[in-house]
């Protein structure tokens, strides 16, 4: 798991948090995903809807899978909330174009 965190550290290290967010942004909504950016942190959540009939009054639910922080000009991936299985699919996801 070590490795896989290193890589996607490192491949958010190219650039900003924001650049980032931009270039996972298809494949966080592949995934019914997505993400905000506050500062010098990146979460990246699940989304799904609970509640309601027939998709009225539901409520959307945001389940954090990632959290990306920027401190001292280094990017790293922190450890709480981390879904590991999200992990090894957005790491698959960063391949050089």
């Amino acid at each position: 798991m070590e490795e896989i965190l290193e890589k996607i550290s490192r491949w958010a290290s190219r650039g900003t948090l924001a650049q980032f967010q931009t270039e996972i942004e298809g494949y966080l909504r592949d995934e019914g995903c997505g993400s905000d950016l506050q500062g010098d942190e990146l979460l990246i959540y699940r989304e799904h809807k609970e509640g309601g009939f027939l998709g009225i009054g539901g409520k959307t639910i945001r389940e954090p899978v990632m959290r990306i922080s920027e401190s001292d000009g280094k990017i790293r991936v922190l450890s709480e909330p981390l879904d590991e299985e999200f992990a090894r699919y957005l790491s698959n996801c960063l391949r050089p174009h």
